[in-house]
């Protein structure tokens, strides 16, 4: 699936239904992809913007295999996380991808992907292909 969040230009392997304002699930799964955009400060760095969202995640449930690492996004230094998480009473842990980066000096772009935890293996294919076939495009 090819489509646009605003100008960020995104490609999922397969096939996706395009749920709500950009939020794509994968038909016959449980694997999700989330775009959001949002205002920040010009000094904000991608690894402080993660930050917030690491905490956030840790209240829901306890993390799991924590990496995080830095990532090119369509030219852009993105601050990644990898994550599984698992709230009490879930049979079963998520798994999170992020990648957050600034295209301009004011404005972030979370890519978050989520699925259960025997999605493992498609999830980093899904991660890796958000990683490289996403960029930033004109738009007219």
């Amino acid at each position: 699936m090819k489509t646009y969040a605003g100008d960020l230009f995104i490609e999922l392997p397969g096939s996706w239904d395009d749920d709500s304002m950009h939020v794509y699930r994968q038909e016959a799964s449980d694997m999700e992809v989330r775009v959001e955009r949002y205002p920040v400060e010009p000094s904000a760095t991608p690894e402080a913007l993660l930050e917030p969202m690491t905490e956030r995640l840790a209240l829901v449930g306890p993390l799991e295999g924590l990496q995080r690492g830095e990532a090119d996004v369509g030219g852009f230094r993105a601050a990644t996380l990898s994550v599984s998480c698992q709230r009490e009473g879930d049979a079963a842990a998520t798994l999170l991808e992020v990648a957050v980066f600034k295209p301009k000096e004011t404005e972030a772009i979370t890519l978050t992907a989520l699925a259960p935890a025997k999605e493992r293996a498609r999830l980093a294919a899904l991660r890796d292909a958000l990683l490289t076939r996403s960029r930033i495009v004109e738009v007219r």
